[in-house]
């Protein structure tokens, strides 16, 4: 059975919108940065690089002074310039100006970011293990 809007309105409704799951990053001020202001900086380093190591990334808050950032690299790209190590120093400058020096950003490579076991959707882009009481 279809759900119908109390307004009179016969059209269809929108039972629920889905998209890749993304939590903020709390800063120690308190000072929330919402995903959609972070997730966009791997590929502004590769663009800025001129390149497409970056698979596949996640940023994970591991707590209120500490964000990690798994990388997978293309390994048909690792050999190309500019290297690893320019790639990562980047990617660290940006985010650590992006939390405005706050917190630690600590860069890894990984090769592969498993999605959560119950889930069919890709992994969290953004996941924040601290809660704000």
């Amino acid at each position: 059975m279809k759900k119908k809007c109390n307004c009179g309105i016969n059209t269809p409704l929108i039972g629920k919108i889905a998209g890749r799951k993304a939590d903020s990053i709390i800063l120690p001020s308190g000072k929330i940065i919402p995903p959609s202001s972070i997730t966009g900086i791997p590929a502004k380093v590769m663009e800025e690089l001129n390149t497409k190591k970056i698979l596949q990334f996640q940023i994970l808050q591991k707590s209120i002074d500490k964000v990690e950032v798994l990388v997978v690299i293309d390994e048909e790209q690792r050999d190309k310039e500019p290297s690893i190590d320019i790639l990562f120093k980047k990617l660290k400058e940006k985010f650590e100006a992006r939390f405005g020096g706050e917190v630690e950003v600590e860069i890894k490579e990984v090769k592969e970011i498993k999605r959560p076991e119950r889930l069919a959707t890709p992994p969290p882009v953004v996941t924040s293990m601290v809660r704000v009481s």
